[in-house]
């Protein structure tokens, strides 16, 4: 189905950024390194513009070390099981009756669980994580920065979450956005190419069409970067196309050829069905490190569809594309196939005496482990992502494999770009 990016919606003016506070989802099941249950848009730059406002946490201090160590266990694991898709288990960290969530209030455990599993899986690529590290305790109150990365916007926001005396959450609020630290400026651009002007937005689905939302990078601390970047993007663009492009001339042609297709196809009356391209591509920052994150969909005639998942990744200080080769220490590999081995196995629930390839991957266990090409470098974690095939036939979902930084810490260059995450 073709993922469908709606901002407008219930209760959600408010709801938007505050259920990406803390946690995240996606639309395929996630291996996780630590315990789970089961496993678009503004664009970077349309944020930067309602960030200026600094940061002004709680002034008032810790009660006790183990005190802020239970609203850091709680806040944590709000943020993991929203992250792990455990979307209805978040009930059980709220009071039965709530005063207030986001948008909603006097409202109850049960129903708050029950929209945020409706909101979260209509987004992608989303990862939530809260600095704990920042976290300010003053009675049953705590304050803690809070990130949101997901497909095509990124913000921070601090929230203001208090707890009764079982340390349950009877109060969510966001009380302002926090500024981002970033280094690299973008402006959205869009390209749609429909096939005798329908509208390719309708509901039925019978529109061919072939649409780019994407970014360019308008500023970077260098122009080598800015050009590095730019030609990456338009790079990653052609994987939907089946053509190269080079200019963003190359993507408006592109997408006059791919309806040109259509168009021949059904005069020679080879078209029996609706085709459709939709690619999205966006640019994230952490830390220093800017990433740019590409995602296609479609579907060309044959027995089923396609989609495509790719990631560079960039170091904003030097202008160097990164590797994990350039994040890890030397010789990492076959330590992280072990770990990522047990993380696969624990989520796909594969039983003692059997293998990998034993339930019809295409991999096997720790050597013959195969990670995902492609990764995106999150709050707390290195998450792997696999295409189609890359990991076992088409009828196997793709999986996800998460390795929390903590788990790999050993692995992590003290001096590399993720070097902050182990110190």
């Amino acid at each position: 189905m073709m993922r469908k990016y709606t901002y407008v919606l219930m209760m959600c003016g408010a709801l938007l950024v505050g259920l990406a506070s803390c946690g995240g989802g996606g639309k395929s099941k996630n291996a996780d390194s630590t315990d789970t249950s089961a496993q678009k848009n503004n664009s970077t730059s349309s944020n930067t513009s309602n960030e200026s406002e600094q940061s002004s946490e709680s002034s008032g201090n810790s009660n006790s070390s183990v005190s802020a160590s239970k609203e850091a266990q709680v806040i944590q694991s709000y943020c993991d099981k929203l992250n792990s898709y455990a979307y209805m288990e978040i009930k059980s960290l709220f009071a039965n009756n709530v005063t207030q969530y986001i948008g909603m209030k006097n409202t109850t455990n049960e129903a708050l669980a029950k929209e945020i599993k409706r909101f979260l899986p209509t987004k992608s690529f989303i990862d939530y994580h809260a600095e704990v590290d920042q976290l300010k305790v003053n009675g049953k109150t705590a304050r803690v920065p809070m990130n949101i990365n997901w497909e095509g916007y990124q913000a921070r926001v601090l929230t203001e979450i208090e707890f009764d005396d079982n340390y349950k959450i009877v109060s969510y609020k966001e009380v302002k956005r926090l500024p981002l630290a970033r280094k690299i400026k973008t402006e959205k651009r869009q390209v749609v190419k429909t096939y005798q002007n329908c509208n390719y937005k309708s509901k039925k689905g019978d529109c061919p069409y072939m649409s780019f939302d994407y970014v360019k990078v308008t500023q970077a601390p260098s122009v080598e970067l800015q050009e590095k970047m730019n030609k990456k993007i338009i790079s990653l663009l052609s994987i939907g196309t089946g053509e190269e492009l080079k200019t963003e001339a190359d993507v408006t042609k592109a997408a006059n050829n791919f309806v040109q297709s259509f168009a021949e196809a059904v005069k020679s009356h080879s078209a029996n069905s609706t085709w459709y391209t939709k690619s999205d591509l966006s640019v994230r920052e952490n830390n220093g490190i800017a990433s740019v994150i590409y995602s296609s969909e479609g579907y060309g005639g044959g027995a089923h569809g396609f989609s495509s998942i790719a990631t560079a990744h960039f170091d904003t200080n030097t202008g160097k594309e990164l590797t994990l080769n350039d994040i890890m220490v030397p010789n990492y590999l076959p330590e992280m196939k072990k770990i990522a081995t047990k993380v696969f196995r624990k989520l796909n629930e594969i039983e003692d005496g059997k293998t990998i390839s034993d339930h019809g991957y295409s991999m096997n266990d720790n050597e013959k482990f195969v990670l995902a090409k492609n990764f995106l470098l999150e709050g707390d974690h290195i998450e792997f992502m696999y295409n189609r095939y890359e990991a076992g036939p088409y009828y196997l979902a793709p999986p996800m494999v998460r390795l929390k930084y903590k788990d790999i810490k050993h692995l992590i260059k003290k001096d590399g770009p993720l070097g902050h995450k182990v110190k």
